[in-house]
């Protein structure tokens, strides 16, 4: 997997990373965007007010045939959840990714659990906390699903 990304994102590719390495894994995906493309808000860009803020979208092709995803926004300075997404419904999760980065953008960075219910009939919708056990808990919640 070639992605280059520096500072906190760097991190989250150290989780990646390990996800791509677990047995119930078969393949990980991931692209680099920069919010401006999404949307024009202050969210959008970090708090030099200038430089785009960056997201990662992650694809996992899990060995039971599921598909995840995971959401990464920059936080740079802010406590932003990352997004596990999976589709209950068999729709295709891809479909999803930008209206939910619009979401983060025009709710100025939360994803606020009454946002996040428009789609509950068709997406299970995770966030995981950045805390010290945050890559056991990515982990464990995608051998889970």
């Amino acid at each position: 997997m070639s992605l280059y990304v520096n500072g906190e994102l760097a991190d989250f590719k150290e989780v990646l990373n390990e996800l791509s390495r677990t047995y119930f894994v078969e393949s990980v995906d991931a692209y680099v965007g920069e919010l401006t493309d999404i949307g024009e808000r202050s969210f959008a860009f970090l708090d030099d007010g200038v430089t785009p803020r960056k997201y990662i979208v992650v694809y996992v092709k899990l060995r039971n045939g599921k598909e995840v995803a995971l959401l990464e926004v920059e936080r740079a300075g802010r406590s932003v959840s990352t997004l596990i997404i999976t589709s209950l419904n068999g729709s295709n999760i891809k479909l999803y990714i930008e209206p939910l980065l619009k979401y983060i953008i025009f709710s100025s960075g939360s994803w606020l659990k009454e946002g996040l219910v428009k789609w509950e009939k068709r997406l299970a919708i995770y966030k995981v906390k950045h805390t010290s056990n945050f890559k056991k808990t990515v982990i464990n919640k995608i051998s889970d699903i």
